[in-house]
């Protein structure tokens, strides 16, 4: 759990440790309740800046193959 704390992506984790599963990686990989917060605070802030951008007159666009009419 310490490598991902530091923001090691969890699949190089699980080689690094040595954990041949994912079922042995998450019975080790134990969160607490200040990092389900810090992962909340996070998603608000992203939503929220993505709702000011749209405020800001940035409009969404898609990219890719629409219909044809």
């Amino acid at each position: 759990m310490n490598m991902i704390r530091t923001g090691i992506p969890e699949n190089i984790a699980t080689k690094v440790s040595g954990h041949t599963t994912r079922s042995v990686f998450d019975r080790h990989c134990i969160v607490n309740k200040n990092e389900l917060q810090l992962a909340g605070e996070r998603i608000s802030a992203i939503y929220e800046e993505s709702q000011n951008l749209f405020e800001d007159g940035y409009n969404l666009v898609t990219i890719g193959r629409g219909k044809k009419s």
